[in-house]
């Protein structure tokens, strides 16, 4: 699917479902797609999220060529009990309009982590938002927002609009160990060998 007015991944729902529930040492993993005009939304979730004990969502490793938003959550985003959210090494040819991640609601985390790492963009007009999110959590338990190494056309730091509230880490890529630190655990068996441990 391509256009100008598509959505790739549309994950719908109402006031009393979810659009996304990833419960029990689950994960959900969306790598290695290829988009090869800009689109409005890569991926588009309407309603509730909720990822939960020992689960993780990873949004990796995808090229795209921009739209208005690559990752939009239009509902609460609640993130429990060692869990994760993970945008990480993905390429937007063409920056998108208005961020690459956007939650519109509050993100809630418990002992759990966002991380928004090595995402390349490619921009010849304004520095892009790499993650936007306008809200402040209402539910708020030792979780952090991690966001590494995003690069404009290979040099400067992408932007970020993200409350203080969420405890918020930037790490720049001149730390060896930036991108390591950011991933779900399952990702980095090899930190280790890099001195990252």
């Amino acid at each position: 699917m391509d256009g100008v007015d598509a959505t790739l991944i549309y994950l719908g729902g109402s006031s009393q479902s979810l659009s996304l529930s990833v419960l029990n040492n689950s994960a959900v993993v969306i790598r290695g797609n290829v988009v090869t005009r800009p689109v409005q939304y890569f991926m588009h979730i309407l309603s509730v999220s909720r990822v939960e004990s020992l689960s993780a969502v990873v949004f990796q490793g995808n090229k795209m060529q921009g739209g208005l938003y690559v990752f939009l959550s239009r509902s609460s985003f609640h993130i429990y009990y060692d869990s994760w959210l993970q945008l990480s090494g993905n390429l937007c040819r063409e920056s998108p309009l208005y961020a690459f991640g956007f939650f519109y609601r509050e993100v809630n985390l418990r002992d759990s982590t966002v991380s928004v790492s090595g995402n390349q963009f490619i921009s010849i007009r304004v520095t892009p938002t790499a993650l936007w999110i306008p809200s402040v959590p209402r539910d708020f338990i030792n979780g952090a927002i991690v966001a590494a190494c995003n690069s404009v056309s290979g040099s400067e730091e992408a932007n970020y609009v993200i409350p203080s509230e969420y405890n918020v880490a930037v790490l720049t890529c001149s730390d060896p160990c930036a991108l390591a630190a950011s991933c779900f655990p399952a990702y980095t068996t090899t930190a280790s060998s890099d001195g990252c441990a």
